[in-house]
C-alpha cells in the first residue's frame, strides 16, 4: 500500500514540475518591473509630485466671490 501512495504522489509532482512556462529575458524584466515595490512607490511618488504641481497652479488663480442680500419689512418699527 506504502509502495502505490508513493508512486502516485510522485506522479502528481512530476506532472506540476512539466506545468511550468519558460520565461525568455524580456518576461522576466517585465514581471519584476510590474511587481518591485521601489518601482511603484517612485510611481506613486511622481503622481502625487504631479497633483501637487497642479494644486499649485490652481492656488495661483486669482478667485471670484458674488453675494447679495435683500430684505423687505411691514409693519411698526423702531
Amino acid at each position: 500500500m506504502r509502495k502505490y501512495i508513493t508512486i502516485l504522489l510522485c506522479l502528481c509532482l512530476a506532472d506540476q514540475l512539466f506545468a511550468q512556462d519558460k520565461w525568455d529575458l524580456r518576461q522576466c524584466v517585465d514581471y519584476a518591473l510590474k511587481n518591485n515595490i521601489s518601482v511603484r512607490q517612485a510611481d506613486l511618488q511622481s503622481r502625487f509630485s504631479a497633483l501637487n504641481l497642479k494644486q499649485s497652479r490652481a492656488a495661483m488663480l486669482p478667485s471670484f466671490n458674488f453675494s447679495g442680500s435683500a430684505g423687505n419689512s411691514f409693519g411698526l418699527s423702531n
